[in-house]
């Protein structure tokens, strides 16, 4: 059922988004912790979120609680809140939605059993749930005084990890088999190539002295948690003659688990022409390996955003802008792609130290300031029908072509990001500047926040800079106490001095 959050007071946004959350592992009463999180105004209180995939109560249920981590000194410390706690669809309406109102220790949770049911989560209703297999779960806390002064979001993302395998299996001379031996295939990890489980086919007998074809499935890794195997035994045509499929569960390497069901081998032998060409028994195998948590960070921090603000994943800013545009602006973008790839009428030459790119005044002009002063006045630029450009790579000018043309920037890294936002500066592109700045914002860390509180001085960004202050306000000792900050220190006192001092603001 769907919920709607009313309150209009300042609050803690954290959105949780859990990657391959329909291959949970946990067993009940174990859970699934999200990255920690801090709230500044509340004594740097340090907070997290756990996810039950089978409950505290009944492994019926999913739970989720709300954690105040310990707190050196302030354990007991009373903080008040309010909060709700929120599953949200994929364009993040709430699909459920719980409040309650609770005053934490340190080392204290308190959330919703029964949360919702597993049957309508992981079945029932599991599109609106897991759309691409991913479940959101979003947290918002309010103080009842008003302390938390200005909207935080917080985005953070849990990858569970999975391994996808299909194969052939192949056992020669399989009328020989004898019960002491048994026939081994082992599956290895794409990562590493190390073997994570292996699947033994062997003879047993019943009472009757009849021979079964039997199979177990051994956990030769710890990070296998739970292995779901089909085996299908195929004829000489490729039909299946036999399907075999269990899940296992394993606690620890070396575990050896049997599958429940047995193929007699009276049937095969019966009919070798078919079952067992040239005696060989053919498995087609399909299994899917779950391997724990093989990613977990906060991958957003927003400031001051509007109370009905909805955090959104981040990706590719390009892909996610191209599914919006309509028939007719993808034809126009194409067309201008192929303009800019092609050069055809080009009418300048944009010249680094290496390399020459063919250009159109019309197309540069329009996007940037800086280029239109240029070719609208009696520069050298515009008489020569060139432009010399300095300190920018070639790649960089590539890139900023190409958005200049497409309104393109896929595939952003951090250094290119960081390049093309100076490029961008230099000749008054705001939009590329602006798309720049928010990969920045969404890809902030501790290491790199200093990095950022330098760029955005220079270049005199106060949206930039204030972001980074208030980022570096949150993890204040981890950065106040690193090299990085020792040189802003050296370097630029003035900058850093400022920005501590915001703290006892």
């Amino acid at each position: 059922m769907k919920g709607k959050s009313t309150d209009k007071k300042k609050c803690v946004t954290f959105t949780w988004m859990i990657e391959n959350a329909s291959y949970c592992y946990q067993n009940p009463l174990e859970g699934i912790r999200s990255p920690s999180f801090y709230i500044n105004w509340l004594g740097k209180s340090k907070w997290h979120l756990s996810f039950y995939p089978r409950g505290r109560q009944s492994e019926n249920y999913i739970d989720l609680v709300l954690y105040r981590e310990e707190d050196p000194g302030k354990n007991y410390c009373l903080i008040d809140t309010d909060f709700e706690i929120s599953l949200l669809a994929a364009d993040f309406s709430i699909l459920k939605l719980s409040k309650e109102k609770k005053s934490f220790y340190a080392n204290r949770g308190f959330g919703f059993s029964n949360f919702e049911r597993r049957q309508t989560i992981f079945v029932d209703e599991k599109s609106n749930f897991l759309p691409k297999d991913t479940l959101t779960a979003r947290c918002r806390i309010w103080t009842p005084g008003g302390n938390i002064k200005k909207n935080i979001e917080y985005v953070a993302r849990t990858r569970i990890g999975v391994e996808w395998r299909s194969f052939v299996w192949t056992i020669p001379d399989f009328s020989r088999l004898q019960s002491s031996k048994k026939k081994t295939f082992y599956i290895k990890a794409e990562s590493d190539g190390n073997e994570m489980i292996s699947v033994n086919a062997f003879l047993s007998q019943k009472l009757n002295c009849e021979e079964l074809i039997r199979f177990e499935c051994t956990c030769r890794d710890s990070s296998a948690k739970v292995t779901d195997i089909k085996l299908i035994l195929l004829d000489a045509t490729g039909k299946s003659i036999e399907c075999i499929r269990d899940e296992f569960w394993f606690d620890d390497a070396c575990e050896c688990k049997p599958f429940p069901f047995a193929v007699q081998k009276s049937k095969l032998l019966a009919d070798q022409n078919l079952y067992l060409p040239g005696d060989v028994l053919t498995i087609q195998c399909e299994c899917t390996i779950t391997t724990g948590i093989v990613m977990e960070k906060i991958e957003k921090l927003n400031f001051g955003k509007s109370d009905d603000a909805q955090a959104t994943p981040i990706g590719d800013f390009s892909a996610d802008h191209e599914e919006r545009l309509s028939p007719s602006t993808r034809i126009l973008k194409e067309d201008f792609k192929f303009l800019y790839s092609d050069g055809f009428l080009s009418d300048v030459i944009l010249k680094t130290e290496t390399a020459t790119f063919p250009a159109h005044k019309i197309i540069l002009a329009s996007r940037s300031s800086v280029f239109k002063a240029m070719f609208s006045s009696d520069m050298r630029e515009t008489r020569e029908d060139s432009v010399d450009i300095e300190d920018i790579s070639d790649y960089t000018l590539q890139r900023m072509l190409k958005y200049l043309y497409t309104a393109d920037v896929e595939g952003l890294q951090w250094e290119s990001a960081i390049d093309l936002y100076k490029a961008a500066d230099k000749y008054e592109i705001l939009s590329l500047k602006k798309q720049c700045s928010s990969f920045l914002k969404f890809n902030l860390t501790q290491t790199k926040a200093c990095e950022i509180l330098l760029l955005s001085d220079l270049h005199m960004d106060d949206d930039l800079k204030i972001h980074a202050q208030n980022f570096i306000l949150i993890y204040d000792k981890d950065i106040f106490y690193s090299e990085d900050w020792n040189r802003i220190m050296e370097t630029n006192p003035k900058l850093a001095a400022y920005t501590m001092r915001l703290k006892i603001k």
